[in-house]
C-alpha cells in the first residue's frame, strides 16, 4: 500500500495511506492544501501543499476537489487567475476535468 510521509500536529511525522488523504485546490488563490486523518490519533488535520507536493499527492491517486467561492466578473477580468488555474489543472490532468469519480 503506498504511504506519505505527513506531519500531526500530535504524534509528530506518520505513515498516511492514499486512502486517507485529500487534495483541495482554492479557486481564490490557485494553493493547494492536502487533509488526512491520522493513523496514530485519528485526528483529521490539513496542511498547505506546495505545487510539488500537491502534483506527487495526485499522482499517487489521491482524490481532488476543487474549494468553490464566489468571484465577480471584475476580479477574474483583471488577474486572469481562473484562467491560469484552469490551465494548470488541464496540465495536471489533460482533457479530464473535475474530481475522480467514486468506485
Amino acid at each position: 500500500m503506498l504511504t506519505f510521509t505527513v506531519m500531526c500536529a500530535v504524534c509528530g511525522a506518520v505513515q498516511v495511506p492514499v486512502c486517507d488523504l485529500r487534495v483541495a485546490f482554492s479557486c481564490d488563490h490557485g494553493e493547494a492544501s492536502y487533509t488526512f486523518r491520522c493513523p496514530s490519533c485519528q485526528g483529521d488535520w490539513a496542511r498547505a501543499a506546495a505545487p510539488r507536493v500537491a502534483d506527487a499527492l495526485l499522482a499517487a491517486g489521491v482524490p481532488w476537489t476543487l474549494a468553490a467561492s464566489p468571484v465577480s466578473d471584475q476580479e477574474v477580468s483583471a488577474s486572469g487567475a481562473t484562467r491560469r488555474r484552469q490551465e494548470r489543472l488541464s496540465s495536471i490532468f489533460g482533457a479530464r476535468q473535475g474530481p475522480p469519480e467514486a468506485a
